[in-house]
């Protein structure tokens, strides 16, 4: 039974991992990237899919003031 969870855990990981390409400014190659994606919903451990919306995210944050 253990591993059967296992092999399902696993196979859940490697469907929630995102292949990415990434071109390097300058260099012209392009390097795979591999980006797991967080499905649990917390977005305090949640690193962003993508470049933009991890910046778009971050600039977000900043403008929050602290609750008092």
């Amino acid at each position: 039974m253990n591993r059967t969870l296992n092999e399902k855990a696993r196979s859940m990981r490697l469907n929630a991992a995102e292949k990415k390409y990434v071109e390097f400014e300058g260099i012209g190659k392009q390097k795979e990237a591999s980006v797991e994606i967080s499905k649990s919903g917390d977005d305090s451990t949640d690193s962003g899919s993508s470049g933009d919306n991890s910046r778009n995210d971050y600039e977000d944050e900043e403008t929050i003031p602290p609750s008092p």
